[in-house]
């Protein structure tokens, strides 16, 4: 594996484990420091592989973005809604679903519209899916302009494309696609392709590391902000984190990559990202199942509380929700890789 390619897992693997921890009833301050850089670092990361050669074969690109994004997002909520009465009948959903509700889900999921609460994180899917488009969109016509004038088109069109988002959400412009904020995280992807254009004249040193952690602190105590955000100033120092946080996890990123076992668990982590995401809500409940058993006060229909167990919820109980929601889909993935294989060799 490339180092390039070995840094960039490492920055996925510490943000999909910081989306564990968001989803497991953090601590309010955690919420606002991580937000500026644990979903952005998925965004940074498109614009960071987003290739020169794609914009020459616009109908390959299609093909692996419909691949890699829609039908993964189609297979992933199809087989949970097919399990979702196996998994009412276990208390981790609240009802079944009849034959009519199935077909309903189903037909939503096929128009890309989130189906299924277990994969409530799988709303990222549909963003990036759009986020790629609308920023490939853009990249393809400022590619039609002579040379030397792409980067300032560019730049151009990506403050351009930030207003509009800034006005789509203001006048309440709100769609299931997540298009209004499309036009405002494109901005990311840019930075994430100019981060690997520029990469080598990039300083990297733990003073700068050390300033952008203090940003992020003053950021955190001052507003603590998302991509939600109402006012328009907010919207700056949401980017201002996002670059601040990217570096810190960046230069984080490189220092890792010297311990070995350390590093192979977060290059680990990151490259199975999808399945954590993906089983991190689910295995959530092997942890609820064990409050369950520890306090009388819980009964097994809070099994199905969302995210988790609220009740009795601690420092302890929010690292073994985030190491347990890491752990387990990496096992799972584990597994089906070896019956893969398995089954691969009993077909030869």
């Amino acid at each position: 594996m490339k180092k390039n390619n070995e840094i960039l897992s490492v920055m996925k693997g510490i943000a999909i484990m910081v989306v564990v921890m968001v989803h497991c009833l953090c601590p309010g301050e955690f919420f606002n420091f991580t937000s500026y850089f644990n979903l952005p670092i998925f965004y940074f990361a498109i614009g960071y592989f987003f290739k020169e050669s794609y914009l020459q074969n616009p109908f390959d690109f299609v093909k692996r973005k419909f691949k890699g994004l829609y039908l993964t997002f189609v297979k992933w909520q199809l087989a949970f809604i097919l399990l979702h009465n196996v998994f009412a009948y276990f208390h981790i959903c609240k009802s079944y679903y009849g034959i009519n509700e199935v077909a309903r889900r189903c037909f939503s999921v096929l128009k890309f519209v989130q189906a299924e609460l277990l994969l409530m994180p799988f709303w990222y899917i549909v963003s990036a899916f759009v986020c790629v488009f609308l920023y490939f969109i853009i990249r393809y016509i400022v590619n039609l302009a002579d040379e030397k004038n792409r980067d300032y088109l560019m730049a151009f069109f990506m403050i351009v494309s930030f207003v509009i988002g800034i006005i789509l959400k203001k006048v309440g412009f709100i769609t299931i696609y997540y298009i209004e904020s499309s036009f405002i995280l494109i901005l990311i992807l840019y930075f994430g392709e100019m981060f690997k254009k520029h990469e080598k004249q990039i300083p990297v040193n733990v003073y700068i590391a050390s300033g952008c952690f203090l940003c992020l602190c003053l950021l955190t105590y001052f507003s603590g902000i998302s991509i939600v955000s109402a006012d328009f100033w907010d919207y700056w120092q949401f980017y201002l984190g996002v670059v601040a946080g990217i570096y810190l996890i960046y230069y984080i990123s490189i220092q890792m990559l010297a311990c070995g076992k350390l590093k192979k668990i977060f290059v680990t982590m990151g490259n199975e990202s999808l399945y954590i995401l993906g089983l991190h809500l689910l295995s959530f409940k092997i942890v609820d199942g064990l409050k369950i058993l520890m306090y009388g006060d819980l009964t097994i229909d809070n099994l199905s509380d969302f995210t988790c167990v609220g009740a009795h919820h601690n420092i302890a109980f929010w690292l073994l929700y985030t190491i347990v929601g890491v752990s387990v889909p990496l096992v799972i993935k584990n597994l089906l890789d070896r019956l893969n294989v398995n089954v691969v060799k009993l077909l030869k």
